[in-house]
């Protein structure tokens, strides 16, 4: 794959300890020597030999950042806590999210762990108002030849088939026709906003079938979410919109992104308007240890 930064080792900090090459999950380098195909085709980019180097003797170009930071931890009961408090929200304050602010959400979307370190993530933050309507417009319009289409017993027979797991499990449920048809008719008639009038809307795309980019994509989602957590901000999936897409190239016309681009997950964020002041239960997950 290759590394997009370009690395050099000190030989004059360097003590010969080989642990870049220990560490090196390509094992790019011949005769334990990393330094024979470091920034080759072979090299994945991880850059796990420049974190791990004691000495600092591996060095990044136009990079430089404090080691000591490594060291930062977060208590147990505190990070929990955070996880906690966090909620989808769906009622949201008009007041605009300060684009310092946006870019320290995307800055930790940088931080995910990334399938074969692709690394390959894009994200269009939608603000304007005007596109905001017009997209929600092109979204229902989507849904209307969707809810036609499967007015046809046959073609929600044959959904149940699908190669898509997505698909097939909507297919099985008997009613989802009907929570389809019922969402479109709310939306069109008004009696839902399909952004919850969130004033930002983020699309998390990628411009190649990864094999792990959805991953990426709801793990970047995930990092974005949290990190607006930190900043009181309101946040929630809308898989509704996402469908809709990644299924039109009209819509992806729309708001700038390449019509072969992948589509893998919509959030929507803002100052919530309303307050949550204690966490509900939780249904405990099945558990199977095997020792």
């Amino acid at each position: 794959m290759g590394t997009q930064f370009k690395t050099s080792i000190n030989e004059d900090k360097c003590i010969q300890c080989r642990l870049c090459f220990i560490e090196c999950p390509s094992k790019t380098g011949s005769n334990n020597d990393i330094r024979s195909n470091r920034n080759s085709e072979k090299c994945d980019g991880c850059l796990h030999c420049y974190s791990i180097c004691p000495e600092s003797a591996i060095e990044i170009e136009g990079y430089s950042e404090d080691v000591n930071q490594c060291n930062i931890g977060v208590a147990y009961n505190d990070l929990l806590n955070f996880l906690k408090l966090r909620r989808s929200i769906r009622k949201y304050k008009p007041d605009l999210v300060p684009d310092s602010i946006l870019n320290q959400l995307t800055e930790s979307a940088k931080y995910i762990p990334s399938g074969g370190n692709a690394q390959e993530l894009s994200i269009t933050i939608i603000k304007n108002t005007e596109l905001r309507s017009r997209l929600e417009s092109e979204i229902i319009q989507y849904y209307d030849r969707i809810v036609k289409l499967l007015k046809n017993p046959l073609i929600r027979f044959l959904m149940k088939f699908s190669g898509d797991p997505k698909v097939k499990a909507t297919a099985k449920d008997k009613n989802f026709f009907e929570k389809i048809k019922d969402i479109y008719d709310r939306l069109k008639n008004g009696g839902r906003d399909i952004f919850y009038d969130a004033p930002v809307i983020m699309i998390f795309h990628t411009s190649r079938l990864l094999p792990t980019a959805y991953e990426d994509s709801l793990l970047a989602a995930y990092h974005v979410m949290l990190s607006a957590h930190s900043h009181k901000l309101g946040t929630c999936f809308v898989s509704l919109s996402q469908q809709a897409i990644a299924a039109s190239k009209k819509i992806k016309k729309l708001i700038h992104v390449p019509p072969e681009d992948f589509i893998y997950a919509v959030i929507i964020l803002g100052f919530p308007a309303v307050k949550y002041r204690r966490n509900p239960p939780r249904i405990e997950k099945n558990i199977n240890l095997i020792k």
